[in-house]
C-alpha cells in the first residue's frame, strides 16, 4: 500500500471510531469497507480536484512528524486524535476543509455499511438490461446527437425521434433499472452520481447538489419535483430576450401534455415527517408553504400499512422507452468530447 492510502486508511480509521458508537474499539477491520468507500471517493474525483486533494493528504500524512515524531499513519491513536483536533479548527481553511471532507464520507459509510458493501461489490455492469450497442464504429453517422440522457436529453431525443428523425442518444453513465438500489442510499451514490456524490462533501459550500451520472441523468436520483414555469419569468424572457411563443396560452398545451406524461400530481399518501417539519418550520415563521407536485404514477395497489403504491417517472420509465420505440437508439457508457 502507498503512503497516500496508508493515510487516507488511517485518518478514515480514526474518524470511523469516533462517529460509531456501537463497535468495539478493537473491531477495526468492521472499518475496511468504510476506508475502501472513502478511497474509491478520491477516484472518482474530478481532474482538477483529485491531484490537490492527493498533495494535500500527503501533507496531511507528513505533518504526523510533528505530532509524535512518525507519518500520521504510525502514530497511535491518541496522537492521530490530537493532530486531527488541531486540523478542524486551524486557522487555514484548506486544513478545516480536509477533514470536514473525510468527516462527511466517513459518517456516509458508517451509517449505511450495509449499502457501501454493495455499492463496492457492484462491478459497475448493465445487470439483465439490453445492451444497445457492443462495439462503437470508427465512424457512424445520424441526423441528431443529444448528448446526456437526463430530462432535457430525454424529451429532445423522444420528440426528435418520433418525428421520423435519426436520433443516438449519448450518456456517459451505465443503463441502470430505477430499483436497481434503495434511492437516497450510499449505494445509489457510488452507482449512480456523478463523481461518487463528491460534491456533497467538498469546501463549506452553502447548498449541496449532486449530478446524476447514468441512463436519465438527475430523474433518477432526485424526487421528481415539478412547477410550470411562472408568468412574470415568461413575461421577463419575452422582454428581454425577444421569445415568441412564451405566452401562458401558448404553452399551456405543453405544459399539460408534459404533466400527462409524467404523471404529475400531488401526494395521495400523507406527507412524510421530513415535509411536515418543514410545513411546521414555514408557519411558525410565517412563511408560505405548499405541496410542490411531483412526476409519481399511482398503479392502484396498497401496501400492507394501507397506502397507495406508486413509482417515480424517472426518465428510464417514460420518455427514453418512447425515443427507443420511435427507432432512437441510446448509447450508454459513452462519453463525448
Amino acid at each position: 500500500m502507498h503512503f497516500f492510502e496508508k493515510t487516507v486508511s488511517a485518518l478514515g480509521y480514526s474518524l470511523a471510531r469516533g462517529f460509531d458508537q456501537t463497535t468495539p474499539f478493537a473491531a477495526s477491520e468492521c472499518y475496511n469497507d468504510v476506508v475502501r468507500f472513502v478511497l474509491r471517493q478520491h477516484a472518482l474525483m474530478p481532474d482538477l480536484l483529485r491531484l490537490p486533494m492527493r498533495v494535500l493528504t500527503i501533507v496531511f500524512g507528513f505533518a504526523g512528524l510533528f505530532w509524535g515524531g512518525r507519518f500520521f499513519h504510525q502514530l497511535p491513536p491518541e496522537k492521530r486524535e490530537q493532530q486531527l483536533r488541531w486540523w478542524e479548527v486551524a486557522s487555514f481553511s484548506f486544513c478545516r476543509d480536509f477533514v470536514r471532507f473525510h468527516q462527511t464520507l466517513v459518517v456516509l459509510g458508517v451509517n449505511d455499511r450495509e449499502g457501501v458493501a454493495r455499492g463496492l461489490n457492484d462491478v459497475g455492469v448493465d445487470g439483465d438490461l439490453p445492451k444497445f450497442f457492443v462495439n462503437t464504429p470508427e465512424r457512424d453517422r445520424c441526423e441528431v446527437t443529444v448528448i446526456g440522457s437526463g430530462p432535457g436529453g430525454a424529451i429532445t431525443a423522444c420528440l426528435l425521434a418520433e418525428a421520423g428523425g435519426s436520433v443516438k442518444l449519448c450518456e456517459e453513465g451505465a443503463h441502470r433499472s430505477l430499483e436497481s438500489c434503495q434511492p437516497f442510499t450510499v449505494e445509489e451514490m457510488l452507482q449512480k452520481y456523478r463523481a461518487g456524490g463528491i460534491t456533497v462533501a467538498m469546501g463549506a459550500s452553502k447548498i449541496a447538489y449532486v449530478e446524476g451520472c447514468c441512463v436519465g441523468g438527475g430523474s433518477e436520483i432526485n424526487s421528481g419535483l415539478y412547477h410550470r414555469t411562472p408568468s412574470e419569468i415568461l413575461e421577463k424572457w419575452r422582454k428581454e430576450f425577444g421569445v415568441d411563443g412564451l405566452l401562458d396560452s401558448e404553452l399551456e398545451p405543453h405544459f399539460a401534455a408534459n404533466e400527462k406524461d409524467l404523471s404529475v400530481g400531488l401526494l395521495q399518501n400523507p406527507p412524510p415527517p421530513a415535509s411536515l417539519k418543514l410545513h411546521d418550520g414555514a408557519a411558525r415563521l410565517d412563511w408560505k408553504s405548499l405541496e410542490v407536485p411531483r412526476w409519481f404514477a399511482y398503479d392502484g395497489s396498497r401496501a400492507a400499512d394501507g397506502t397507495l403504491e406508486g413509482k417515480r417517472q424517472s426518465m428510464t420509465r417514460t420518455f427514453i422507452p418512447r425515443t427507443l420505440r420511435a427507432g432512437g437508439e441510446l448509447r450508454p457508457r459513452t462519453r463525448v468530447t
